[in-house]
């Protein structure tokens, strides 16, 4: 195990973890979705920057080597899923099948 003090620190501030349940916390890791798709919003770019997510959110209190080379990649997919269906269902929507499906099979 690597400590958080010794390898990964953590960019995130309670600022961060301000929807009420980690999922919601997991979506807004993206800066600000209204901008255009060309702007650089995303804030989890590196296996570092997950670990030191999951770190600040409290999932665990020392952070593994991030030598997971899909970890960004699946944590962006279990994010993007959520937003789709979150943000489905603050506009009045169904939430889509398809993330929701998902995000089922992962739980």
């Amino acid at each position: 195990m690597v400590t958080l003090t010794s390898r990964v620190r953590p960019p995130w501030e309670d600022a961060h973890f301000v929807g009420g349940h980690l999922v919601l916390d997991l979506t807004n890791t993206v800066f600000d979705r209204m901008l255009p798709a060309e702007e650089d919003v995303e804030l989890l770019r590196s296996p570092s920057d997950v670990l030191s997510w999951c770190v600040s959110a409290g999932l665990f209190d020392e952070a593994p080597d991030p030598v997971a080379s899909g970890l960004v990649a699946e944590t962006r997919a279990v994010r993007e899923q959520a937003w789709a269906v979150f943000d489905a269902i603050a506009r009045g929507e169904a939430a889509p099948a398809d993330p929701f499906g998902a995000l089922l099979e992962r739980a």
